[in-house]
């Protein structure tokens, strides 16, 4: 059940009263809280954070038009010309604030990713969108913590004093209350689980799933005792991604959309050792970090846990022995998704999505049996990926300054030839593995992806030059 922050609405109509027209220069600011304030009531997780955005970024733009006022009223007293003193400190301090409170608000309104229900657990379908969803999630709690820190920047605090004490405030309850959201709704299913240890493949007396599900809660436990600080923060974050991973085989295992041998795969004793290892060693890292046993000799590092952490990824992608293994390929192209941009992002989308058909296709035994020269096509399909993701990383890299693209520009129309040309390559995929049949039904998505990156794009430009 998502939260609800019901001194957003309040600060939402207050914006929009403000809208007046009396000072234009803040019109754009005005409009991207008023889209923010919108986006952020129907957050499903992160609520209290991403309001905390909304909440310091409205203060900090009541401190820029206060500052306004000032100037205003002073530079019209008489006639008088603005001289050394208040007046012109505020002139100059407002000037600077305003294309860094846009620039912020900007990438902020447009880093958000398409899930805007923000639900707080992956989906059950099937395992590469949960691990999508979780790449997702860890790109959005940096967002945040990025957007609150620029928040703090000396230009806005030198405002007014109000606007100093509220950017200066901690984010630290509101992201503690966020997290806490999560883990409850993650206790709550595995409560509810029904999963026993025959479930799982291993030794009669095998105990897999009880120690997992203990590990889960010692976590848990641990994580309950942490202070709500900005090093306890990151500590929370890589713990909850590893909750979330691990919670992947107890949702599809029981979930009715994924196929049997994907459920049999997550069965298989291999991954519920690797979880209960991950899980033992975030645990022992989190405990390693308090002041009476830091630096313990046993204690991974935060690099090896990321290590161990792509590890379990692998292992659950992995669903069956292949010639050529493409699991590296399709995480890639899975992180890349929640990292373009929406002029580029719809294009991409549609991108993955077929290649990712065509590796899945290549890997189901009944088609294999009926071509059994398909797999040896695996090469090419790694090829095209491998060529994809260079090209999406660049579409990843293309629109950097969020305020001066267009849907003309040339770099958008570079990279637009770029995606066209490779899904020309796709349709030589299908042909290879005989089913051309598919390819204009994941055409057709390519081309509303196109149109929807231009929709979205051009509708907000036309809102953004109201």
């Amino acid at each position: 059940m998502a939260a609800t922050d019901v001194t957003i609405a309040s600060e939402l109509s207050r914006a929009k009263v403000e809208l007046d027209g009396k000072f234009p220069a803040t019109d754009l600011i005005a409009v991207l809280l008023e889209y923010i304030g919108h986006n952020t009531r129907s957050f499903g997780r992160d609520v209290l954070t991403a309001g905390q955005v909304f909440h310091r970024s409205l203060v900090v733009y009541g401190g820029i038009r206060e500052c306004i006022g000032k100037v205003s009223r002073r530079s019209t007293k008489g006639g008088e010309l603005l001289t050394e003193g208040e007046s012109l400190t505020s002139f100059y301090t407002y000037t600077k604030a305003i294309p860094l409170l846009e620039k912020l608000l900007l990438d902020f309104y447009l880093e958000n990713s398409d899930d805007r229900t923000r639900g707080l657990l992956p989906p059950s379908d099937d395992v590469q969108s949960a691990i999508s969803f979780i790449a997702t999630w860890k790109i959005d709690r940096s967002m945040l913590k990025k957007a609150l820190e620029d928040l703090t920047n000396d230009t806005f605090q030198k405002l007014t004093p109000a606007v100093q004490a509220k950017v200066q405030e901690s984010r630290q309850d509101s992201r503690v209350k966020d997290d806490k959201m999560i883990l409850q709704a993650l206790g709550e299913i595995l409560q509810k689980n029904q999963l026993e240890e025959k479930h799982i493949i291993q030794g009669r007396e095998g105990t897999l799933l009880k120690d997992v599900k203990m590990s889960i809660n010692a976590l848990a436990t641990v994580l309950s005792s942490l202070p709500a600080s900005a090093a306890a923060e990151d500590l929370r974050g890589v713990s909850i991604r590893v909750m979330l991973l691990v919670y992947i085989p107890f949702a599809l295992i029981n979930a009715p959309q994924p196929a049997r041998r994907v459920k049999d795969h997550l069965k298989r004793k291999e991954i519920w050792m690797a979880m209960k290892e991950l899980l033992g060693h975030v645990i022992a890292y989190i405990q390693g970090q308090s002041p009476t046993r830091k630096g313990r000799a046993h204690t991974k590092t935060i690099a090896e846990i990321e290590t161990l952490i792509r590890a379990l990824e692998v292992l659950f992608l992995d669903i069956s022995d292949v010639i050529i293994p493409l699991v590296e390929e399709v995480l890639q192209l899975i992180d890349l998704a929640a990292l373009i941009r929406r002029p580029l992002h719809g294009q991409s989308v549609a991108l993955i999505y077929a290649l990712l058909r065509l590796e899945q296709y290549s890997r189901e035994e009944e088609h294999k049996e009926e071509h059994k020269n398909i797999s040896t096509f695996r090469a090419e399909l790694k090829e095209l990926m491998l060529e994809s993701i260079t090209v999406l990383q660049n579409a990843k890299d293309a629109v950097a300054d969020v305020k001066t693209f267009t849907w003309e520009s040339r770099e958008i129309a570079a990279q637009r030839h770029k995606l066209d040309e490779l899904f020309t390559k796709v349709r030589q995929c299908f042909s290879y593995f005989q089913i051309d049949d598919q390819f204009d039904s994941w055409h057709r998505e390519f081309i509303v992806g196109a149109k929807t990156d231009e929709g979205h794009l051009k509708d907000m430009r036309a809102r953004l030059n109201r």
